[in-house]
């Protein structure tokens, strides 16, 4: 047998603590939250970055802002619920592209109520009175109806919000019959849960869903303000709230959790291990009215209105506090 070189056993036995510490010091990230990036934002205080302001032709054509989704940085799709359009929009407040006008074929909408993109970047509209999900890819082609009036159902669902997992599942919050139905891939029923036979009433004021990187699924609803967290079986694990969230305006997906921002400008983040926690913002109070955030890498993106502008946020690194 080969004898080890002087001091080899030595040198493992050193190794084998630094390991131990590093693997322990990992683990107790992940389960704090504090993984890099936007899924580790538990206590951490963001500061305005900057302020995009539409150019004045933007202005004068939208008519009531609900919703924004980040495609890039710089590229944001905005949805005009009262104009039934949903515009791309650059950085400069440009529009690069539009889609929609009131009507019920492809490519029409009546009340466009929520948008989300999905991790390959494809668009998915909730077009809320004509009972369906409309899907574009990422250059704003039309890709596909998804109809939501399934047998079996006692009535039409009105989509007030839709989200799409990491998994490919679509979910839709049914404004109508206070319940969320879950869509395979290729737009079939996959399940009807949250209802008032195991609820009772506590979605009828819900208006926004999201799903987090865990495939949990984050339902956004009002009066009271309250977040109720489902599993990703669907099965319903909890609700928080928050006596500092007053009037939610909206809601974006982390990869373990959402932001939750209020009409008064507060943010939240919400996780179903920990619960929910208020994040500083720092910086000029916003002149507009939050409808909705979004998130793209490390920027934090407050959609306001009255008047029309994009608030833009970058987390504060303890140096800088």
């Amino acid at each position: 047998m080969q004898n080890s070189a002087p001091g080899a056993e030595n040198h493992k036995r050193n190794e084998l603590p630094v390991l131990t510490r590093a693997v322990t010091i990992v683990s107790l990230i992940c389960l704090i939250g504090l993984s890099p990036g936007p899924a580790g934002v538990s206590g951490q205080s963001y500061y305005h970055h900057t302020t995009i302001q539409p150019d004045s032709a933007l202005v004068r054509q939208i008519k009531n802002p609900t919703g924004i989704a980040i495609q890039q940085p710089d590229i944001f799709y905005i949805a005009d619920r009262d104009a039934n359009r949903i515009l791309k929009v650059n950085k400069a407040g440009t529009v690069l592209d539009r889609r929609g006008r009131f009507g019920w074929e492809p490519e029409e909408f009546d009340y466009p109520s929520d948008l989300v993109l999905a991790q390959n970047l494809n668009l998915y509209v909730a077009d809320y009175n004509n009972a369906r999900v409309q899907h574009f890819d990422r250059e704003m082609n039309f890709v596909r109806v998804i109809p939501l009036e399934f047998s079996g159902l006692e009535r039409a669902p009105y989509p007030g919000s839709v989200a799409r997992s990491p998994g490919g599942w679509i979910y839709v919050l049914d404004d109508e019959g206070h319940q969320i139905l879950q869509l395979r891939p290729d737009g079939s029923l996959a399940k009807v849960f949250g209802g008032f036979s195991e609820l009772g009433n506590q979605l009828r004021n819900a208006f926004q869903l999201r799903v987090d990187g865990s495939d949990h699924l984050y339902i956004l609803g009002n009066d009271p303000a309250r977040i109720y967290i489902f599993d990703r079986f669907g099965t319903y694990v909890t609700s928080v709230g928050h006596p500092e969230m007053q009037t939610p305006a909206g809601m974006t997906s982390l990869r373990r959790g959402v932001f939750v921002v209020t009409r008064n400008g507060a943010l939240f983040h919400v996780l179903m291990d920990t619960g929910i926690r208020r994040i500083t913002l720092t910086g000029p109070d916003m002149e507009g009215v939050p409808v909705d955030v979004g998130l793209k890498g490390d920027f934090l993106y407050i959609l306001t209105r009255n008047p029309l502008r994009i608030e833009v946020y970058r987390p504060q690194s303890r140096r800088e506090k």
